[in-house]
């Protein structure tokens, strides 16, 4: 648990550093021309705060992070954009085979890393995919994390609208639009993207692997929020 309040405090302290440029322009924007000018010289911790405060972002108690998808949220930026193209490459595994150009190689090496895009090869392709290749456009990183993004939602691997609009806010504005109900289930029992992404990032396994899962498995229901604030 203790790796896990690390990260919600780096979170809280870099948030600035986290969301995507397009929603802090936007912060500054609903404030004046003279907000922004004085968040370009706060420190990155107070600034931080002062965007948690225009989007009213609040950490929810520990039990919420029982759902892997909610972990997603402790990642930097650039952190989160590569695990959410690889989810949206595991949807598409039988298209990145047959993607053999080099230039489109070497865009999805370098957007999820190597051993990643390896993973996806090996991978049996699920049934009724596309079979196109991919084009270098739709190789994009950031266009591949909303995709990514996407797909949880439509897994409904998202149960807290907090977290969910601190990933979304990560993302470029395009993303907006098909967050699922903080009820909602997924139909069936096939596994989600999100349960198999401590097999795709090793270096991840101290959030998405089984300690952690078991770590907060045994967190009391209802414990307190954790001794850190977006505020």
């Amino acid at each position: 648990m203790r790796s896990l309040l690390s990260a919600i405090d780096r979170k809280a302290a870099s948030l600035a550093a986290d969301l995507h440029p397009a929603w802090i322009d936007a912060a500054w924007a609903r404030l004046g021309p003279q907000a922004a000018r004085t968040a370009a010289r706060l420190p990155l911790r107070r600034h931080s705060a002062l965007l948690a405060r225009v989007y009213d972002l609040r950490w929810p108690a520990l039990t919420a992070f029982r759902e892997p998808a909610h972990r997603l949220a402790l990642l930097d930026r650039a952190g989160l954009v590569k695990v959410l193209a690889a989810c949206a490459l595991d949807g598409r595994r039988d298209a990145v085979r047959r993607s053999v150009g080099r230039v489109v190689r070497e865009l999805l090496i370098e957007g999820i890393g190597e051993s990643a895009y390896e993973k996806v090869l090996q991978e049996p392709a699920p049934l009724m995919q596309a079979v196109e290749p991919m084009a270098a456009f739709d190789a994009d990183p950031e266009r591949l994390a909303i995709e990514g993004f996407r797909l949880l939602c439509s897994q409904a691997a998202w149960r807290h609208p907090m977290l969910i609009t601190i990933v979304r806010l990560s993302l470029p504005p395009a993303a907006q639009g098909g967050e699922p109900h903080p009820d909602s289930r997924p139909s069936g029992a096939t596994q989600r993207t999100v349960d198999r992404l401590h097999e795709y990032f090793p270096e991840l396994a101290w959030l998405f692997g089984s300690d952690m899962d078991r770590a907060l498995s045994v967190s009391p229901t209802g414990s307190s929020a954790p001794p850190t604030s977006l505020h």
